[in-house]
């Protein structure tokens, strides 16, 4: 497997634009969502299962949460979530 990219100019510009996060901010983002998601992308699955590690206490359907969720998270619907998506779901919050 090729090792991923950093973000180009245009990824990080757009992310800026976007997000309202720091370079610093966005870099830091990047390098730890990279070390848990080497593909560069995770699964619905994959987030179904972080997000029941997430929220033990949780009293509802953790899997529709993380279903809801992953909806949000997968901007353009393909079965992964990126970098930027996340990224942008990350600044809202």
């Amino acid at each position: 497997r090729e090792p991923l990219k950093p973000l180009s100019e245009e990824e990080m510009k757009y992310l800026i634009e976007t997000t309202k996060l720091s370079k610093q901010e966005i870099e830091q983002a990047h390098r730890n969502f990279i070390k848990e998601n080497p593909d560069g992308y995770f699964t619905k699955e994959k987030f179904r299962t972080a997000m029941k590690k997430q929220y033990t206490n949780y009293s509802g359907n953790s899997e529709k949460l993380a279903d809801f969720a992953f909806l949000v998270f997968d901007g353009d619907k393909d079965g992964k979530c990126t970098f930027s998506e996340y990224a942008i779901w990350l600044s809202l919050y």
